[in-house]
């Protein structure tokens, strides 16, 4: 497993009927040069993926073309020209790959209508321990992004992802220009 920070994921995974996948024998090692391998199966096992950050040459952007070739879908968050972990995604952008500045925007090119997505905010056991931290700050009034990142010292890109997954998830929604809320 690698890194090794991701034990206690692998294990919730399968626990919960998940599956690890891989092409390596167990006894091989992790290599740099096996990354962009293991990427290609991730952006092969998906309809699309969802760039939050990226440097300029990085695993991400391998993804990003390796899921381009595939004819999938790449997705990107746009990000200030002055991140230099957001080169990356305005450079995909530039390339092709759909800007998203919310869920929403997966939702309707996928045609996916926003009630068919299953309400997980009633069953907080459902939550996943990831972002559990943002949904005990969101109540009933919208919660500005920048104030989310100053209460729990995060970066706008990682509040950014958590957001967009919790959103596709159900469990919160984005008020326009004000902020997010619980469903």
């Amino acid at each position: 497993m690698y890194p090794q920070e991701n034990r206690e994921l692998f294990y919730k995974i399968i626990e919960t009927g998940g599956l690890v996948l891989t092409e390596y024998e167990p006894d091989i090692e992790p290599a740099p040069n096996n990354f962009p391998r293991r990427n290609r199966i991730i952006s092969g096992i998906s309809d699309g993926i969802l760039i939050v950050e990226a440097h300029y040459r990085s695993g991400t952007t391998i993804t990003a073309r390796l899921a381009f070739e595939q004819g999938k879908d790449v997705f990107c968050i746009p990000n200030s020209i002055d991140n230099k972990y957001g080169v990356g995604t305005n450079y995909l952008i530039k390339k092709g790959a759909k800007l998203v500045t919310s869920y929403k925007d997966i939702l309707n090119y996928y045609n996916i209508k926003e009630e068919n997505i299953g309400n997980t905010a009633n069953n907080f056991s459902n939550i996943s321990e990831e972002f559990i931290s943002i949904y005990k700050i969101l109540g009933n009034e919208p919660i500005h992004i920048n104030n989310i990142c100053k209460k729990l010292n995060i970066k706008v890109s990682e509040a950014s992802a958590k957001l967009i997954m919790m959103e596709l998830q159900g469990i919160i929604k984005e008020i326009p220009h004000k902020g997010y809320i619980k469903c």
